[in-house]
């Protein structure tokens, strides 16, 4: 006889069921402190006696209702049993809802690194995976979209290429063999059978009695609670034959065809069942209320013991990046060798979803170009802003994140450079800095009457080595209007007014479904990545743009511009006084609605001209207002304050 792996020792559950509706948790509460809830005993498990050996694959049968999911869960330590007690010995994997920890905001990518710390994984082994995760599922092509976005079945296969990936000892499966469309639930079969071969011990719940035969050696069968079969599968398996009969409706037994040990309790069950049958019809619909309050508590729990793990994944994470700072400044001394060392303060995550962020894409292509200026430039995601790595300048993009300056580093040139959000910025955190860049001429020569730190207008720009004309202008274009960028929750006054005029409009962003809601058509996707929009800017007619209310008012212009006219896109986007200083004729601006409608039909009417005086521009754009001539001002500017501190500290020593 091989090694025991799992007992259940006469194991009952008990559910107590509410004779009168309860609608709200407040109301029970309420009734059950004045006693005034009365309640009806229901087992949903009683007696249940079974050992499972090493390398057993138990099949659990049973009609709808017979307890066999609440068998998985008393195991799985989901329940604790009202009678007797489980003992197991081995490390149990529970499938039992595949995805139900997900955090739907989180991306594909970041909930395999959550899940599977749920699952008590270590980071280095998810990384080891990680690929393997991805290509099992087969959502390599929406590993970056938000889980939110995913259906049932995507949710399912992830989750269960997380869970999977790791070979337990006892492995607990709830109808998850149904997951994905046939080809993946054959691939899904054949993964569980591979464990087998590794005498993993299985508990396996299925209503399709051919899967059950195909995977399982073993079985049990349950009918209202109590266990009335063991042994081989295909014993167990006839004796559910002859309990569902020919027609698929409960036909009566013949107690010689259950076994003699268990005979007996077979009897008590059915004549349980005839007592409480009227009893459970009259209950049916309470008896769902009371398993969602179940449900919902058991949630609650699951919420609160995911939220503990994220936090402890969190702080490891970070205690092993702390770790790392110590050695940083030496080991980016070596490689700088010799050349200035500069800090770019990205406000974007270090995970998966940073590629999501426009100040990724904007750090990515500042810190090439500054390269290129003759500097060694380490980029700091949003989790390494304490990270003192004995700069000579750190540059912040001050977007959404506030960053205050390290002073322990007395060298250190700190210039912020305000490209977005400027209502968030107070005047005491711009004297935080030696100098601050802004992305509007009008709001620096504002700021530097305030304040006492040197102010310099630095406008956005593009990546001219991504953002550039198509060689030939396309004869026929794959978008007539487009628009990118999310909603925030804001009805954008462009793409409402385009939708009202029924303009041939694609849009791709996100938070769009409450506004639109019956024109979701039109959105072709929540995200577009950085390296695929110069693409989609030269095979488009014309982009919609507008900026948000305090970039507005601080005249500052968006990057969208500046790329959209790199590729010869014509622009219609609301005015600003700077805005039209800097593109007179190249873009079209309306003030509103009736100069909106303007702008298009000057576009119907007028096309090539526009597109010929936006191609125009980029010469221009190349050299004042690409990332290349920002780099440039950027040393220029870092160098003119370390000259000042150099005659500063000079005036001292006269002193």
């Amino acid at each position: 006889m091989g090694k025991e792996m799992l007992r259940v020792e006469h194991v009952g559950m008990k559910f107590n069921l509410s004779r009168e509706r309860v609608d709200t948790l407040k109301e029970y509460v309420l009734k059950k402190i004045k006693g005034e809830i009365k309640y009806n005993e229901f087992w949903a498990l009683k007696d249940v006696d079974f050992s499972v050996q090493k390398g057993d694959r138990v099949g659990i049968l049973g009609l709808n209702g017979a307890g066999k999911s609440t068998l998985l869960k008393v195991v799985a330590g989901v329940f604790k049993p009202t009678e007797g007690q489980v003992i197991k010995h081995g490390k149990i994997v529970p499938l039992l809802e595949l995805g139900a920890g997900f955090e739907k905001q989180y991306t594909g990518a970041e909930n395999i690194y959550l899940y599977g710390s749920m699952l008590g994984y270590s980071k280095s082994f998810i990384e080891e995976k990680y690929d393997e995760i991805v290509e099992f599922s087969e959502l390599k092509d929406f590993i970056d979209v938000p889980v939110k976005n995913y259906s049932s079945g995507m949710k399912s296969r992830l989750g269960f290429a997380i869970a999977t990936t790791v070979k337990p000892q006892i492995l607990i499966l709830d109808e998850v063999l149904s997951v994905g469309d046939a080809r993946f639930r054959k691939k899904s079969e054949k993964r569980i059978t591979d464990m087998f071969e590794s005498k993993v011990t299985v508990l396996f719940v299925s209503h399709n009695l051919d899967q059950v035969l195909r995977v399982c050696n073993k079985a049990i069968l349950l009918d209202h609670g109590r266990l009335i079969a063991k042994g081989d599968v295909e014993e167990v398996a006839a004796v559910y034959r002859e309990m569902i009969g020919e027609n698929g409706q409960t036909a009566g037994r013949q107690e010689s065809i259950v076994k003699p040990a268990v005979a007996e309790k077979g009897k008590k069950g059915k004549d349980d069942a005839q007592k409480v049958a009227g009893l459970l019809e009259e209950q049916k619909k309470l008896l769902q209320e009371q398993k969602k309050m179940l449900w919902d508590l058991h949630r609650e729990h699951a919420d609160g013991m995911k939220a503990i793990q994220e936090i402890k994944t969190h702080v490891n994470r970070e205690l092993y990046r702390r770790d790392d700072w110590g050695a940083r400044a030496e080991e980016t001394a070596v490689k700088a060798a010799g050349r200035p060392i500069w800090v770019i303060k990205c406000p974007a995550p270090d995970n998966a979803s940073k590629i999501r962020w426009g100040d990724y894409a904007y750090a990515v292509s500042l810190k090439k170009n500054l390269e290129k200026q003759g500097v060694y430039v380490v980029l700091d995601m949003r989790e390494d802003w304490g990270c003192e790595t004995q700069a000579d300048v750190v540059v912040v993009l001050r977007g959404c994140e506030f960053y205050r300056p390290d002073r322990r580093n007395k060298k250190c040139i700190y210039l912020m450079w305000n490209i977005s959000h400027p209502n968030d910025v107070t005047a005491s955190e711009y004297e935080l800095y030696d100098g601050v860049c802004v992305a509007s001429m009008h709001y620096a020569k504002r700021l530097q009457e305030s304040l006492s730190v040197p102010v310099f207008a630095l406008l956005q720009c593009t990546d001219t080595d991504l953002f550039y004309p198509a060689e030939k202008t396309p004869q026929e274009y794959a978008y007539d209007y487009i628009f990118v960028g999310n909603s925030r929750g804001v009805a954008r006054d462009s793409v409402m007014w385009a939708v009202e005029n029924k303009l041939p409009l694609t849009i791709w962003g996100g938070n769009w479904q409450n506004i639109l809601k019956d024109h979701m058509d039109l959105v072709e996707d929540t995200f577009i990545e950085n390296d695929k929009l110069p693409q989609l800017y030269r095979s488009s007619r014309v982009t919609l743009n507008d900026h948000w209310k305090d970039m507005k008012d601080a005249q500052y212009i968006n990057n969208r511009i500046f790329d959209a006219l790199a590729c010869g896109l014509p622009v219609i986007s609301d005015y600003s006084e700077e805005l039209a200083e800097t593109f007179p004729e190249a873009v079209l601006y309306y003030r509103n609605r009736q100069e909106f409608e303007q702008c298009i039909e000057r576009i119907e009417n007028d096309y090539d001209r526009i597109r010929a005086c936006v191609a125009e521009q980029w010469p221009l754009i190349r050299e004042k207002y690409s990332f290349e001539a920002r780099a440039k001002e950027l040393v220029e500017i870092a160098g003119q304050i370390a000259a000042k501190r150099a005659d500063m500290s000079e005036e001292g020593k006269g002193l």
